[in-house]
């Protein structure tokens, strides 16, 4: 019963790195005879970890990378272009010399 009551606690907190590895961090803890600082220790860097990746996953969308392209994907017929002269820029065939 207590067990839920964290857990919804932490749901509630919005913990969720904390959440994810309560489980394992406990069992953990007992096998090894941690200390309960050392445990919530664990929990608090899990959580630290957690807030971080979120944080960098967050400014890679604000930051609108351009998404990656290549000629299979790309749709000729929407950009106007020679679709033979695209992939023969492409493929180098201006920059082959031929010998005389």
């Amino acid at each position: 019963m207590l067990r839920n009551e964290v857990l919804q606690m932490m749901e509630g907190l919005k913990l969720r790195g904390m959440l994810a590895v309560y489980d394992e961090a406990l069992t953990n803890g007992r096998k090894r005879h941690l200390t309960p600082e050392k445990i919530i220790l664990e929990l608090l860097e899990a959580e630290a970890a957690e807030r971080q990746t979120r944080s960098i996953r967050y400014r890679i969308g604000q930051a609108r990378f351009p998404v990656i392209k290549d000629l299979d994907t790309f749709n000729f017929k929407e950009a106007f272009v020679d679709e033979a002269q695209v992939r023969s820029l492409y493929e180098g065939d201006f920059s082959k010399t031929t010998p005389t």
